[in-house]
């Protein structure tokens, strides 16, 4: 409840500027959806949030910015999106009505099934990688004529995966160094 205050003291009189260190630990889902909420209200109406936190799904919620600290060092900085799509993989996710053996062959041999699973009444999800220079419409027109697609989407690391991925690579460059 004394975090909640603090917060609600915090945006009272409408500042230009806010400092938040780990705002939404402690809190319960109801509340960390209220926070977020006024957040994000805040944004839009230009306010500026500098944000300290370990929770990096409110990172992708938040941000347009972040600049990642691994034992007291920034390791990487940019727009939420230019580090997530610096270590995509080129994945995409399906959901589609029809046959799974007509699917497989239509994935030919410019992508590579990586997962699947079945939804029922002849319905799967899968998710597929590109092995070639082929690209998310080609993967698309291979669909045509062979399953009934409902939803395609390209699968992006979280900013959770991005951190990990940082700090990895900064272990390894440290022990490198040693």
């Amino acid at each position: 409840m004394a975090q909640k205050v603090q917060f609600i003291g915090s945006v009272l009189h409408n500042p230009k500027l806010l400092i938040l260190d780990e705002p939404l630990s402690g809190f319960d889902p109801l509340n960390v959806e209220l926070i977020l909420s006024t957040l994000k209200e805040l944004k839009e109406q230009g306010k500026t949030i500098i944000l300290s936190t370990h929770n990096m799904k409110s990172v992708e919620e938040i941000c347009d910015r972040a600049a990642l600290i691994y034992n007291a060092k920034k390791v990487s900085e940019g727009s939420v999106l230019e580090l997530r799509e610096a270590i995509k993989k080129g994945h995409y996710g399906l959901r589609f009505k029809g046959n799974m053996i007509a699917f497989v062959n239509a994935l030919w041999t410019d992508f590579e099934l990586i997962d699947k699973r079945e939804l029922g009444d002849n319905r799967f999800e899968a998710v597929v990688a590109m092995r070639s220079a082929a690209d998310f419409e080609d993967l698309l027109k291979s669909m045509l004529g062979q399953v009934k697609l409902e939803a395609a989407w390209e699968i992006m690391p979280s900013m959770q995966d991005v951190f990990l991925q940082q700090v990895q690579e900064e272990d390894t460059n440290q022990k490198l160094e040693a």
